[in-house]
């Protein structure tokens, strides 16, 4: 059996495709980055500079789809994306020949998508039990780049999908969350959990003060966590104390700010330790000693 090709009668054009990407990315990648790739070369020969709306118009695919696919060539350091907003993003064409050269005749990105799944197709697996939608290619691609180089448990690369699968871009959510954890210091399953704990003890607990404000419905900004923060860890005030001062603030005065209200619960601190010295004050040197264990032999 044979391929072969007929001499043209008439010329409509050629695109200028590289051999290295027919024989190391394109039998991998899947349709709509193939589609993207190829249309976008094509155009680029007519034209030195063209734009993501012409690729847009041509393919009929929106653009958040054609940014996922630049991004995925990126990922292969196929292209360049220049990504100023969501919307609104640069790209350029890399020469393959110039990557194979530069890299002592050896790909950089040897490491194709094929071994990348096979390196991780049990938690592929384990993420698509998770989910309802099963993980594209361009987003398995994603995940194992982004996890090459770091030592995460599987369990905890499966929360994340778990957590974000309702999001538009799951994928970026998902390797959002796992810099957030890593960041945070979270290594097992044990310490996320931790974790998890205390950020939903956190929330509820400003939850619980922008209800005692008038603000049941609202979520708070990074003014109203900071001060709450500060209420809570540097302050070492009770939950309980802070809704009572609260309450007692707002019968006098009307949507105290935050700035004010930091002023006040302060104040319950310095009223704390001035009652602590107090009654230091009132105590004898005996009842001091038998306090703080006496004097030494």
């Amino acid at each position: 059996m044979k391929i072969k090709k007929k001499a043209d009668s008439f010329d409509f054009g050629v695109t200028l495709i590289e051999n290295i990407f027919i024989e190391e990315f394109m039998p991998y990648c899947e349709l709509n980055a193939l589609k993207v790739y190829l249309m976008g070369l094509k155009l680029l020969q007519n034209k030195n500079e063209i734009s993501v709306h012409a690729l847009e118009k041509k393919l009929h695919i929106d653009i958040d789809d054609i940014r996922k696919a630049y991004a995925y060539w990126q990922n292969l350091s196929v292209v360049k994306l220049i990504e100023h907003s969501v919307y609104d993003f640069d790209v350029e064409y890399v020469s393959l020949r110039d990557i194979y050269l530069n890299s002592n005749y050896k790909i950089k990105t040897a490491k194709t998508s094929y071994e990348r799944s096979y390196k991780y197709k049990a938690l592929f697996h384990a993420i698509n039990m998770s989910i309802a939608v099963p993980l594209t290619e361009m987003e398995c691609q994603g995940i194992a780049k982004f996890l090459d180089d770091k030592n995460i448990p599987s369990e905890i690369v499966v929360r994340a999908f778990t957590t974000t699968k309702k999001r538009k871009n799951r994928l970026y959510g998902a390797i959002d969350l796992l810099t957030h954890w890593i960041e945070n210091g979270i290594k097992t399953m044990e310490d996320l959990d931790l974790f998890t704990e205390n950020f939903n003890k956190r929330q509820m607990e400003y939850k619980r003060i922008l209800k005692a404000l008038g603000f049941p419905y609202s979520h708070p900004n990074s003014g109203d966590k900071e001060c709450i923060d500060r209420w809570l860890d540097e302050y070492h005030l009770e939950l309980s104390d802070i809704l009572m001062k609260i309450s007692s603030v707002t019968k006098t005065k009307r949507n105290p700010n935050m700035n004010y209200l930091d002023k006040v619960m302060l104040s319950l601190v310095d009223n704390d330790k001035k009652q602590i010295k107090s009654s230091y004050d009132d105590m004898t040197e005996k009842e001091l000693e038998e306090l703080f264990g006496g004097k030494d032999d």
